[in-house]
Formats: C-alpha cells, sequence, structure tokens
C-alpha cells in the first residue's frame, strides 16, 4: 500500500480537490486583518492628502475679513479693529520681544496694540500684532476655507506639532 506523501515545501493549500486544508475560522480570521490592514492604509493617505502636516492650509484674505473677533480653544480672543489697532485677553502665541536677540515666549498674552496686514501674491495672508506695553512681537497665518477662515501659527518648533488656531467668532 503505498502513501501519498506531501513536501514540507508545499503550503498547506497546495491539497489535492483544490479545497485548503485549513479550517474556515482562520481564513476567515486572515481575510479580516488584510482588509483591516488595507482600510487602515488607506484611510492614513487620504488623511495626510487632505490635511498634510495638520497646518490648517493656505488661505488668502483680504483686510476686511481679517477686521472682527477670533477666538483660541482655551478662551483667549483676538479683536482686530479697522483703524489696525487690536485689543487681546489670554491670546495663544508664540511671542518675541522687539529685539531679535531675545527668546521666544509661549504665554498667552492680554493687552492691546497695533496690526498690520501682510498679502503676498501668492499663498496665505499674514497678520502682525505689536503689543503696545511689552513690545512683543506675533504674526497668524490666514487658513481654513472662506466659510470658516483660521487665523493660526506654530507652537514652539514645528516639528512638535502644536497649533494655536483662532476661528472666527460669531
Amino acid at each position: 500500500m503505498a502513501v501519498e506523501s506531501v513536501p514540507p515545501w508545499d503550503p498547506p493549500t497546495a491539497h489535492r480537490g483544490g479545497r485548503s486544508r485549513l479550517p474556515l475560522l482562520p481564513r476567515l480570521s486572515c481575510s479580516v486583518l488584510l482588509f483591516g490592514f488595507v482600510l487602515l492604509c488607506a484611510v492614513g493617505i487620504a488623511s495626510s492628502l487632505i490635511w498634510g502636516d495638520g497646518t490648517p492650509g493656505d488661505l488668502r484674505i483680504d483686510r476686511n475679513e481679517a477686521v472682527g473677533t477670533w477666538r483660541d480653544g482655551d478662551g483667549g480672543s483676538l479683536t482686530l479693529n479697522m483703524d489696525g489697532t487690536f485689543q487681546a485677553s489670554a491670546l495663544c502665541g508664540h511671542y518675541r520681544g522687539a529685539s531679535s536677540t531675545e527668546v521666544f515666549d509661549l504665554t498667552p498674552r492680554t493687552g492691546s496694540g497695533t496690526w498690520t496686514f501682510h498679502a503676498p501674491e501668492t499663498g496665505s495672508t499674514e497678520v502682525r500684532l505689536t503689543f503696545a506695553q511689552v513690545r512683543d512681537l506675533t504674526s497668524f497665518t490666514s487658513g481654513g476655507t472662506h466659510a470658516k477662515p483660521v487665523l493660526w501659527q506654530w507652537l514652539g518648533d514645528p516639528d512638535e506639532g502644536r497649533l494655536c488656531k483662532l476661528h472666527r467668532a460669531p
């Protein structure tokens, strides 16, 4: 009587009759895991295409669109007035002193001062703030959409991924 043997290098599915020797549950588990992996990769790729590095993206706004009140997620606010003045209350931000040799500070600011508007030919608009009392400087870049504009800036090292985002108050 001859015994048929399957060489050890043959996969378990290489069986006469074309049927797998693996039970149904492990085959389904492998299929579910593979599907989950492919789905996770697709979501990761799509999110990186949509949100990129986490910034709100470029948005070009005009000076009139910048005027008004903006709020951060921690209760801070910034009101930009048409006459080029502003008022800030507990405003998040990355500040530096008037001297370029002064270190950067991430402490929220309250105060008033003047703001300027910089709109390059391409890319985002920039709003620059100068606090009158302490001569601290900071700037915000416009982003988001015209329906939901955002003024934003990095907090500290951009590699850390922390943002200060200001949303237009209703």
